[in-house]
Order: structure tokens, then C-alpha cells, then sequence
């Protein structure tokens, strides 16, 4: 088991939310190349009403220090206009999006565990998913600077897989307190192992299976969880790295998860 420490604060003091990095994006464009830490848009956009359909973009994302925000932070990335939507119409939701990262050693530092794998660095397709989970264990890479753990030792959840869902399950979301349901295109559905769950923070949250030389292979986006059930949920991870499934990129854009 390893240790994230990818908690984040978002948003300004008295008005923040939090939650947690999955890894480093490198958006190639014809401009150009830049680097992106990824979340999830209900982490990035936290007090969007997604009745109105849009993505909210230079957000400040701090990390965390302490149990509780500090009034005076230090601004690592901010959200940007890349990412998905989450939508309370009944239509497909893509709970993703970026930040543009201001300070890369603290990205470094988040992400210091979450070595990826050079031959492969993410699952590229459904097919592979099932394979690997049907064979592996799966790990989620809570944090441990979350807030409620920052005075504790916490480690990664070990996890196995169950199965993929298209657009049959729905995900209760809250957004500016008021309660959504969700859909999404394909989630991948986990049994936390070992009596625990995740927890509201760790959205965002990295799922790992791990290749012949203990590096990491990101198998997806931790997104929801359920306390009762001791069963979680992610958006796979090659739906992660479409470029067709974010607004506003570049025309041209392509990306990949990187080691900042």
C-alpha cells in the first residue's frame, strides 16, 4: 500500500470544497504542449448549479495543510475551461476536469507515489479493464493529508472489481446543497476491502492496478462511494484521455497522463 498525498482545497476561504488530484495531464495542441493536474468537475466546479450547463474556470486550488483552510494559502493550479459536464437532465454526465498546475514541484509531491507505468500507463480499453480486474486487485489512492486524516496514518484502499454500468446506475450528487441524480456513459464499480469506505474528499482519487514492476497502471477516476454498500465507483480510464469527451479543447488536441 502506498500514500497520496493529493487533498486539495478548492474554491475561496469560508467557500471552499474539497477533494483529491488523480494525475498529472500533458494536453499536446498545435500551439504547443502544457501540463494539467486532473479531478473530478464536481471537485473543480464545486458550487456550479449544473442546471446551467457550463464549466467554471479559474477557480483557485490550494493544497491541504491542515484540518481546516487557511485563510492564506498558496495557490498551486487553477480550474480551467477543459473538462466535462455534470448534468442533473437525465443526459450522460463526464465528471472531469483540469487545472491548470502553477507550481509544479507541489504536483511532484502530490503525485510522489503514483509512479506510472512506462509500458503502460493507463488501461486503454473496456476489454482490458475486465480482463486485468478479473485477474488483479485494485488499489484507491485516498489521501492521507484528506482532512479528516491529517493527523493520521492512512493508506490506499484495497479494492476488487465488479463490473461496468452503462447509464443504469445513478450517482446522487450534491451541488450548492441542493441534491442531483447523475448518469454517466460507463462507470467501473469496486468492493472496498478490509471494513472501510472512501470517503465525501476523496473524490478524484486514483484506481491503480499495478504492472510486473510495481509500477502504476491508472485504471480510472475515483468518483462516489457508498458507506452502507462498502462499494465505490470511477470513470474508467480510457475515457479519461478522449479528447472528444471535453469541452473546449483545441481543435487537434491530444493527451496523456504523464510523471510530472
Amino acid at each position: 500500500m502506498v500514500e497520496s498525498r493529493g487533498a486539495i482545497y478548492v474554491g475561496v476561504p469560508g467557500d471552499e470544497q474539497y477533494g483529491s488530484i488523480t494525475c498529472a495531464v500533458e494536453v499536446k495542441h498545435p500551439s504547443g504542449r502544457d501540463l494539467y493536474a486532473m479531478s473530478c468537475q464536481h471537485v473543480l466546479s464545486a458550487t456550479l448549479d449544473p442546471r446551467a450547463e457550463e464549466i467554471r474556470s479559474g477557480v483557485r486550488v490550494s493544497p491541504v495543510m491542515s484540518a481546516r483552510p487557511q485563510v492564506r494559502v498558496r495557490h498551486v493550479a487553477s480550474s480551467s475551461e477543459y473538462g466535462g459536464r455534470v448534468r442533473a437532465d437525465g443526459k450522460p454526465s463526464f465528471d472531469v476536469q483540469l487545472a491548470r498546475v502553477m507550481d509544479r514541484e507541489w504536483l511532484k509531491g502530490a503525485l510522489t507515489t503514483l509512479r506510472l507505468s512506462e509500458s503502460q500507463p493507463f488501461i486503454p480499453d473496456r476489454s482490458t479493464l475486465e480482463y486485468i480486474g478479473a485477474r488483479n486487485g485494485f488499489e484507491i489512492l485516498v489521501p492521507q493529508n484528506h482532512p479528516k486524516y491529517i493527523a493520521t496514518q492512512r493508506s490506499s484502499l484495497a479494492a476488487n472489481f465488479r463490473v461496468c454500468k452503462s447509464e443504469t446506475l445513478a450517482i446522487s450528487y450534491t451541488f450548492s446543497g441542493a441534491s442531483i441524480s447523475v448518469r454517466h456513459w460507463l462507470l467501473g464499480e469496486l468492493r472496498v476491502l478490509g471494513g472501510v469506505t472512501t470517503e465525501p474528499g476523496d473524490s478524484g482519487s486514483a484506481v491503480i492496478a499495478r504492472d510486473a514492476d510495481n509500477a502504476c497502471v491508472l485504471v480510472g477516476m475515483h468518483i462516489a462511494g457508498d458507506v452502507r454498500t462498502g462499494l465505490a465507483y470511477f470513470i474508467p480510464a480510457f475515457q479519461l484521455f478522449k479528447p472528444i469527451n471535453y469541452w473546449n479543447l483545441p481543435f487537434g488536441a491530444s493527451m496523456k497522463p504523464v510523471n510530472p
